[in-house]
């Protein structure tokens, strides 16, 4: 395996611009490319040295660091930073058009000095350094011209992207103490039984963290390299237009919730997914609707659609059995391509519908300023709530740790109780890893820290 490391993808990424990732495998690899603002959980990680807060946190000002240069030579300076953000702007970046003032005034993002850059936001932001860890706000360099050879800032750089393989080699001018492996391979392997069978003739260092199923967990159980870990994706029962019956009756919505037994979930999945149901969901104080009422909303009988990934069959069959068992009518469970998913996700062209979606940051910000009455999300699920939006105000623009989590709990509350979907699940990352391959283990949000792994010693 010489001076590398070699991991296993369960699907390439969708796009090749890494710096608006739509897919699991696009974030994992632009993790080794990019330098945020901010590194999630590391003080001192990202390209930004100091970062300051005016206008009651509509404008933050961020100073870079100075000793960074791209994988060319180059000096990062303050254009690279607002160039990154105008990029994400300009290609539709769903977290820079939530946040950012793009609303033609003041620019969204200026260089006030050779390292020094000025970020307005549309209102007050308080939780900017977790927002300015997210890859939309990375530095771009100026010759991009397409993934292949464009210079990098991170510890590596794109030297090969071919239709199942990609290679990244090490940034030559990375000043940091940590360097990694020389080079990073990425390979595709679609099915994970065969991700194991290449792990185990030394082929790979990493099988993909979230292709395990039912099947390869048996398979992997007492093995000392078998990994696992709650990783930020969670599972929900979406509600859609063909649930007509529980539009705009969130207590009818958690009648059905208190029918689930999440523990099952774990179970059937052999703890691929953990129960979930976060405090906010039960805080609401409005009644619960009865059994009675819920048998009447679902006479005709239900269909749980999933995409066709594992464990998605193992968990919408049982949550089709547990409403069936419980309701005493027709619950169906009903498989879709991921394409076919895709689009019924998107035109609510579904009656219920098992879905994983992952925060865009880490913070409760990350998954309820988008569902804001005039926000994407909430203009795909025909969701509006003026109360909710009254309370995600007070929630973003508290610099208050204390008064801020609390303003937090109150929108989340809000949230739960009014969105069309019910919590079901936390996603456990199950898969192996070498131990030959040293370094941090895979972070919460299911990201590897690649300049921060040592070098694979010989077999």
């Amino acid at each position: 395996m010489g001076t590398g490391a070699t991991f296993a993808l369960d699907a390439m990424p969708l796009i090749r611009d890494l710096h608006l990732p739509v897919d699991y495998s696009a974030r994992f690899i632009a993790e080794g490319v990019l330098l945020p603002l901010v590194s999630a959980g590391d003080a001192e990680g990202g390209s930004a040295e100091a970062l300051t807060s005016h206008e009651d946190g509509r404008l933050w000002r961020v100073r870079l660091d100075g000793r960074l240069r791209w994988s060319d030579g180059t000096p990062l300076r303050a254009k690279d930073a607002v160039r990154g953000i105008g990029h994400a702007l300009r290609r539709g970046s769903n977290t820079a058009r939530t946040f950012m003032d793009h609303s033609g005034g003041a620019p969204p993002a200026a260089e006030v000095g050779p390292l020094t850059v000025e970020y307005r936001f549309s209102r007050p932001v308080a939780f900017a350094r977790q927002l300015f860890s997210t890859p939309d706000f990375a530095p771009l360099h100026p010759d991009r011209k397409g993934v292949l050879g464009n210079p990098a800032l991170g510890p590596y750089c794109v030297r090969r992207w071919e239709k199942e393989r990609i290679a990244l080699v090490r940034n030559p001018h990375w000043k940091r103490e940590e360097s990694g492996p020389e080079k990073l391979d990425f390979v595709l392997v679609r099915r994970a039984e065969d991700a194991i069978t290449r792990y185990l003739s030394g082929e790979l260092d990493m099988t993909a963290t979230t292709g395990f199923g039912v099947p390869e967990v048996a398979r992997c159980t007492g093995r000392k390299d078998a990994v696992g870990r709650p990783i930020s994706v969670f599972a929900s029962l979406d509600f859609g237009g063909r649930a007509p019956g529980f539009v705009g009756r969130p207590g009818l919505r958690r009648a059905l919730s208190r029918l689930i037994d999440r523990a099952a979930l774990e179970r059937c999945t052999h703890g691929l997914l953990l129960p979930w149901s976060p405090g906010a969901h039960e805080r609401h104080g409005t009644p619960v609707a009865g059994h009675s009422a819920l048998r009447r909303a679902t006479h005709h009988g239900l269909e749980i659609a999933y995409s066709d990934f594992a464990p998605n069959a193992e968990a919408a069959e049982e949550l089709a059995r547990q409403l069936r068992d419980a309701l005493c009518v027709p619950v169906d469970a009903v498989r879709l391509s991921y394409d076919t998913y895709v689009r019924a996700s998107a035109d609510r062209d579904f009656c219920l519908l098992y879905s994983l979606t992952s925060p865009f940051f880490d913070h409760p910000a990350g998954t309820l300023s988008f569902w804001r009455s005039t926000g994407r999300a909430a203009r795909q699920n025909a969701f509006a709530d003026a109360e909710f939006d009254r309370l995600l105000d007070l929630a973003e623009g508290c610099a208050y740790p204390e008064q801020a989590a609390e303003r937090w709990r109150d929108a989340e509350a809000r949230w739960w109780w009014t969105v069309p979907k019910i919590p079901l699940a936390q996603v456990r990352a199950q898969y192996l890893r070498s131990p030959r391959l040293g370094g941090p283990p895979l972070s919460g949000s299911g990201l590897l820290r690649f300049e921060r792994l040592l070098e694979p010693a010989p077999s």
